[in-house]
């Protein structure tokens, strides 16, 4: 889809027999920035697109299924090289999200953002990018 200065391209077109895995994938590229949006997708999710697509540096990356242990490879995140992560996830939820690892693999590119610990996140693009938190 093409609107204006914004591209939005569907990754995730295969059915997977899996909810998490069958979800939505968008790749979105606003003026000079790129984002990806990973739904609940899981490592099998990625691996699906990796294959696919060529995906190189994002700026953005909202991470599968809340950061969760079975989403955020290591060959996904070293490929994609997210400048910015986004996790939704609540504050000491039942299920542990995020993983510690997903934390540590995504720490070594850049910037992490945790609706747990900010709130909610607002992301503004208008030329320059811009991250707004809302406390919980």
């Amino acid at each position: 889809i093409k609107l204006d200065n914004i591209i939005i391209n569907s990754l995730n077109n295969e059915t997977l027999n899996n909810e998490n895995d069958d979800s939505i994938v968008l790749s979105i590229k606003i003026e000079d920035y790129k984002l990806l949006f990973m739904g609940d997708g899981s490592i099998k999710t990625e691996n699906n697109i990796m294959s696919k697509y060529d995906l190189k540096q994002f700026d953005i990356l909202k991470v599968g299924h809340h950061g969760s242990k079975t989403s955020s490879g290591k060959d996904f995140i070293k490929t994609i090289k997210p400048k910015i992560s986004i996790i939704s996830s609540g504050l000491n939820n039942r299920f542990g999200h995020p993983n510690i690892e997903v934390i540590e693999r995504l720490n070594k590119y850049g910037k992490i953002y945790n609706t747990a610990y900010t709130g909610s996140i607002e992301v503004k693009i208008n030329k320059k990018l811009k991250i707004i938190n809302y406390s919980p």
